[in-house]
């Protein structure tokens, strides 16, 4: 393999308060390290120095400066005042370990050209074949308002991952970049069988990303496309549903994660056994914390809003768990019916969530049971007061359902 003009190289956070970054390194440019606002790379990691060390890129070496840190930087166990590094090195700053990868360090039988997507996002296109940071681009899997999806390949596990890159319009400044980074920490290595999994988050170039659990299936938009509106689904697969996602629900709610999207679109269905996965837990609370404007394409807008509860639409700072409760329930009735819980203009929709009763589901499916049928309407209750207090209390009722009725998640 030959060696590249310039590295492209990175530093991946392994343990610490951001496990899970992964921050690109720039060449020519000297990079501040520690917890200070005015460092390059920014840890949240309380024994990490303000400046606690400086990164000198070279187009063919990176060394490693200490700034004078309270506890010291160690490169491979050995404390050091300036090192070179190589890739594969582990450098320990306080409580955060950091791993230096460089383009040497992946090694493939046929490697992929290496693209650096700029800030204007106009090549993210060409990224399809490949190499982006650590990650091959094998395939386009979704494009939306936010970024794109591709099918990718971690290169240092290796592993299958959906590597989200967001257009440069969701987060255009360092500080919209910087609060990203903070609210993936909070669901980063999350493990849960009903959530995707999100492995690693990072920038690169003034563009976000992320690396998530490649699930193989389907999303409950593509299902529900594909049954079409006079199509239903048994209402014991709508209930194993309600299972998965509630419980997924409750393992984010118990750290205080609201979702803010729970909606076909972020609802996956692995095709091997039919597994339920609620993706895109990071997203909705980036976009809050940075006051991002709500960024659609043609018909985006109406397929979110079919889902969004009444306190979103007119109180949305101030929503809690039972906001993500509604979403579950219009999910489900739509799963059970064939059409969301309201049709018509986005404004005629509106309305409709803020003020009009839904129809009740068995005037579309009449093998609902009575039960689940109750359940689906107390989600969709206008005022949260009247839904299910917590993910917890509807998990619960699910499952005594689901034993009076036979039926087991």
């Amino acid at each position: 393999m030959k060696a590249s003009a310039v590295m492209a190289a990175h530093l991946a956070v392994i343990t610490g308060p951001d496990a899970g970054h992964v921050f690109a390194l720039v060449p020519g440019r000297e990079l501040l390290v520690g917890r200070g606002s005015r460092c390059d790379v920014r840890l949240d990691d309380p024994s990490v120095s303000r400046v606690h060390c400086r990164l000198d890129v070279a187009d063919q070496a990176v060394t490693l400066i200490d700034c004078g840190s309270t506890w010291g930087t160690q490169v491979n166990q050995q404390t050091v005042h300036r090192q070179r590094l190589h890739p594969g090195d582990r450098i320990q700053l306080g409580d955060t370990e950091l791993e230096f990868h460089a383009e040497a360090d992946l090694v493939a039988t046929a490697t992929p050209r290496q693209v650096r997507p700029t800030a204007t996002g106009a090549d993210l296109h060409a990224l399809v074949g490949a190499q982006f940071l650590r990650y091959r681009v094998d395939s386009v899997m979704a494009r939306s308002a936010t970024g794109i999806v591709y099918r990718a390949c971690d290169l240092r596990s290796p592993r299958p991952v959906a590597l989200k890159i967001y257009w440069p319009a969701m987060f255009p400044d360092e500080t919209a970049q910087a609060r990203f980074l903070r609210a993936t920490r909070v669901t980063i290595g999350l493990s849960h069988p009903h959530l995707v999994k999100l492995h690693a988050a990072g920038r690169s170039r003034g563009l976000c990303f992320t690396a998530s659990e490649f699930v193989e299936g389907e999303s409950t938009a593509d299902l529900l496309r594909r049954i079409g509106v006079a199509g239903m689904l048994d209402w014991r697969t709508a209930w194993r549903m309600a299972v998965g996602l509630a419980a997924a629900l409750e393992a984010l709610h118990a750290r205080n994660i609201l979702h803010r999207g729970v909606l076909p679109n972020n609802i996956l269905i692995r095709s091997a056994d039919g597994l339920v996965k609620l993706g895109n837990s990071t997203l909705a609370k980036a976009l809050d914390d940075i006051g991002a404007p709500q960024l659609t394409q043609r018909g985006e807008i109406v397929g979110d809003l079919f889902y969004l509860a009444p306190e979103q639409l007119s109180d949305a700072a101030h929503i809690d768990p039972r906001a993500d409760l509604y979403g579950l329930g219009a999910t489900l009735y739509a799963v059970l019916t064939g059409r969301p819980p309201f049709l018509g203009s986005p404004a005629d929709v509106v309305g409709q969530i803020l003020s009009a009763p839904p129809e009740p589901p068995t005037k579309f499916h009449l093998s609902i049971p009575p039960a689940f049928e109750g359940v689906v309407l107390r989600l969709l209750a206008k005022r949260p007061d009247d839904r299910y207090p917590h993910a917890t209390q509807l998990l619960a009722e699910l499952r005594r359902i689901g034993r009076s009725l036979g039926v087991c998640d």
